[in-house]
């Protein structure tokens, strides 16, 4: 990887709207779904599956050489970001592999494998220059969805999610907003486009009764190749029970949540998952606390003109079926003190 400047992931322009007062207090995130080896495999032998991706530019056979962490290496370096939130790690590939390399380059690395037998799961790495970890934690959607939905049957997820608390090093206290609130980013592939209604609720908070009713007439979940757009699925008579069940709780306590793409670019990108002319989604976000937080700046994402040549991801120049996305930030308030 030593003629990056060949390589697509690096023709990409960072579009900036404001300075910090110090680059010391700017910082940035990036978020990728790196694709876990897993899910490769799980889908090896179907037609529609990456088909077009040669063998040698899937699977992480040869650890270390193999050609999608060497391409997975070079864009983190590239990005050089001060946190870095990954989806897709497979288990194995964190501790044996990941963890260690990143290490190398400065970054601390915590990891939440998903339940249900999974073995992936989400990998958050911070500059250990820039924070002190304060705190994680990790949230598991069944016990969410139990805690909330009680003496309701609802389907088993084996999502996860990886929290953390890290304080920014420059400060020794936190940077508060009325008193008891700081600053907390939300990012990673959320499976929701901006037109679905998930989208809406993470955006405004909550959904009108038209909307509701929008989304009792589709299953935006079960959405895939042959159903997307044209096809949607209906609900079946279950989800429409299970919905009108839980509909009291279809609400964001995050009020202010604003996605630093559309804030920055004006628009969320084109695509963040690309696996062919038919598969061209926007799935990944970035949502920061508009009280707390300002974005400053926004990379520009790979356009699909880039991918079409090598009809989808992952391919020889790309070592996943998603993009990366990165946004730096400075607190809203330098009176206070850094911690989200």
């Amino acid at each position: 990887m030593n003629q990056q400047k060949e390589v697509p992931f690096t023709r990409r322009a960072l579009k900036r709207v404001s300075e910090a007062n110090s680059k010391e207090y700017e910082f940035s995130i990036v978020t990728y779904n790196i694709l876990a080896d897993y899910w490769i495999q799980q889908s090896s032998g179907k037609e529609d599956s990456y088909n077009y991706c040669p063998k040698e530019y899937m699977i992480r056979t040869n650890g270390r050489a193999s050609h999608r962490h060497v391409l997975l290496m070079a864009e983190l370096r590239w990005l050089d970001s001060d946190i870095i939130c990954l989806q897709e790690v497979d288990t194995s590939y964190f501790n044996e592999i990941l963890k260690e390399e990143l290490s190398e380059l400065g970054y601390e690395g915590l990891f939440a494998k998903k339940c249900m037998g999974i073995p992936e799961g989400e990998a958050l790495f911070f500059k250990k220059n820039k924070f002190y970890l304060q705190e994680t934690k990790t949230v598991y959607l069944n016990d969410m969805a139990e805690c909330t939905f009680q003496h309701t049957e609802i389907p088993l997820f084996w999502e996860v999610a990886l929290l953390a608390t890290l304080r920014h090093k420059l400060s020794d206290s936190l940077l508060e907003s009325d008193g008891n609130r700081v600053a907390h980013i939300l990012c990673g592939d959320f499976n929701i486009e901006p037109q679905f209604p998930a989208y809406k609720l993470l955006a405004e908070g909550k959904l009108t009764d038209k909307e509701i009713n929008t989304l009792k007439g589709y299953d935006y979940i079960r959405w895939g190749r042959n159903t997307y757009m044209e096809k949607t699925l209906q609900l079946l008579p279950d989800q429409v029970s299970l919905l009108h069940k839980t509909e009291a709780q279809l609400k964001n306590p995050l009020v202010n949540l604003q996605s630093a793409y559309k804030s920055i670019m004006g628009a969320e990108p084109q695509c963040t998952n690309h696996e062919g002319p038919e598969c061209v989604w926007t799935l990944d976000f970035i949502w920061f606390d508009s009280r707390t937080l300002e974005v400053t700046a926004a990379l520009e994402t790979v356009p699909p003109s880039d991918i079409e040549p090598y009809t989808g991801l992952p391919n020889k120049y790309f070592p996943s079926d998603h993009l990366s996305l990165k946004a730096y930030f400075k607190f809203a308030s330098m009176k206070n003190k850094n911690e989200f």
